[in-house]
């Protein structure tokens, strides 16, 4: 038991150190940093284009279990997709306050106002409403990379662990 004490103690001490050592642990955020890292996800449209992302994601994480499993038919995948998208655009209010702690975390409230200055601008509302498309066409790029990276990277793992004797 007292070697269960010992470990225990010297947990609680890091854990201590730890909360100690990071400017923000145990401690609320300001009021007004608060309210200005909410102004930046409206002025950023975070979740707005959140539902936008989903409704572009979800059918790419499903098309590609669809490759998969080419025998369950398409209506189900349609189902599959719109259950899927439900679920996480219900459950997107669950990022506010994780994403919120980020802000804090990794912004000052000067920080903050700038960058709620900048997505007021014009330049930053056309970031906002071109960031789906950037994520549509970034998706659509890394998923062609992916495929021709993929045969090659399965390739070199199957000749590596030919070379010790392992048949992949």
């Amino acid at each position: 038991m007292p070697h269960r004490l010992r470990y225990c103690a010297r947990g609680l001490a890091i854990a201590s150190l730890l909360i100690m050592l990071h400017p923000n642990a145990g401690m609320a955020i300001d009021a007004e940093k608060r309210g200005d890292i909410v102004a930046l996800f409206k002025e950023m449209g975070t979740f707005t284009n959140m539902d936008r992302m989903i409704e572009i994601i979800v059918p790419t994480i499903i098309g590609n279990l669809q490759k998969i499993n080419p025998k369950i038919p398409q209506a189900v995948w349609d189902d599959l997709v719109v259950s899927a998208q439900d679920e996480m655009k219900k459950s997107a209010n669950e990022l506010e306050e994780p994403l919120i702690t980020i802000y804090d975390n990794n912004f000052t409230d000067d920080e903050i106002k700038q960058l709620v200055a900048f997505y007021g601008s014009p330049l930053g509302h056309k970031m906002t409403t071109q960031m789906p498309q950037l994520l549509q066409q970034t998706i659509a790029m890394s998923q062609a990379w992916g495929e021709r990276v993929g045969s090659r990277v399965e390739e070199r793992i199957r000749a590596v662990a030919k070379q010790k004797g392992y048949n992949l």
